[in-house]
Formats: C-alpha cells, sequence, structure tokens
C-alpha cells in the first residue's frame, strides 16, 4: 500500500518521531533537584533545644582598643606576653624615666620637710595662747593692749590668790620659838 498523499506520510513521520522522543525522555530516570526539600517529623519530648552551625570563617574582636604608651621613657616592667589574656586593671607595662623619678624623689623630700614645718608651725601656734593658770585677780603689765609687741619672756600680767596668804615678817627669836600652829596673835 503506498501512501499516495505526501502530505500523510510528512504527519505519519511526525507522529512517529513525536512517540520516540516522547518515549525516550519519559523513559530516563530523573535526577533530584537540588532544591528538593525533605521534611522530617518527630515527636516532640521535653529536652534542652541543640544548633549546630558548621562552616568556615575569620573570628574577629568585637571590641578592640590599642595601648599606647603614656609617657615618654624606657619600659622598666613587662607584664605581658604574646596571646596571654588579661582583665581590667592589670597593669601590662611599667615606663621609668631618669629625669621625672629625680624630680618626683626631690617634689617628695620638699614634700616631707614642708610637713614637718607645718608641723612645727601648728606646735608654735598652739603654745601662743596665754592661760590663767590659778584662780585669783588678775593685774595686767603697763602699757600692755592688743597690738602691742612682746617678747618670749615678756611679763603679761600678775594673778594673785588671795585665799590663800603666804606672809614674811621677821620676828624675835624669842617670839618665834613660842609659835605653835592654831595660835592667833593680835
Amino acid at each position: 500500500m503506498r501512501l499516495k498523499k505526501p502530505w500523510i506520510a510528512a504527519v505519519a513521520a511526525i507522529v512517529v518521531l513525536g512517540g520516540a522522543g516522547t518515549y525516550y525522555v519519559m523513559s530516563k530516570p530523573k535526577a533530584k533537584s537540588a532544591a528538593t526539600v525533605t521534611e522530617t517529623t518527630v515527636t516532640v519530648t521535653k529536652g534542652n533545644i541543640r544548633s549546630t552551625i558548621s562552616g568556615t570563617s575569620q573570628f574577629e574582636a568585637k571590641d578592640q582598643q590599642n595601648i599606647i604608651a603614656p609617657a615618654d621613657g624606657t619600659i622598666k616592667v613587662m607584664n605581658l606576653t604574646r596571646n596571654q589574656p588579661v582583665k581590667k586593671g592589670d597593669v601590662l607595662f611599667v615606663i621609668s624615666d631618669p629625669t621625672k623619678e629625680t624630680a618626683l624623689q626631690e617634689a617628695q623630700t620638699s614634700l616631707d620637710q614642708m610637713l614637718k614645718d607645718l608641723a612645727d608651725l601648728q606646735d608654735q601656734q598652739a603654745h601662743m595662747t596665754a592661760f590663767i593658770p590659778m584662780e585669783g585677780k588678775l593685774t595686767l603689765a603697763n602699757n600692755l593692749d592688743v597690738g602691742s609687741s612682746v617678747n618670749k619672756n615678756t611679763k603679761l600680767a600678775t594673778v594673785s590668790d588671795y585665799k590663800h596668804l603666804k606672809v614674811t615678817l621677821a620676828f624675835p627669836l624669842e617670839s618665834a620659838a613660842q609659835l605653835k600652829p592654831g595660835i592667833r596673835w593680835i
């Protein structure tokens, strides 16, 4: 049987080729795509939640601070090693400057001397007040008033205690021999 019309042969060829192509594509095993997500279900129980992340990265500290020399000088003491953990307030370096150390020693010596002078002056000031040593009658020295200049041993006043009197009298020896406590002489 011969096909009389060429267009029928062309349609038949297209149908045969289409069917063969479809069979070829459908018969190939399908590759899993990377975007395919698989779900896993588990029974919920009470416990700790853990999450693990793996990968590679470069770590960097969140806070960094450069330590700089606070003054000119020579490092006298160094209390650290490379990559040593430190705490706030740790002494890292002690820097020495001979001229400043000499000036500090001179200032300390001067301060010590000034403190001694201050103590002496305070002691002298404490002794610049005259107190009455006993009860009695006060008699000021002549020409003495506020603003008067005085020396260290200048007599300022005299205090007399009239409750107790001491009398110095001359007695003949015969009369003195007759004196006894409690005898009144008139």
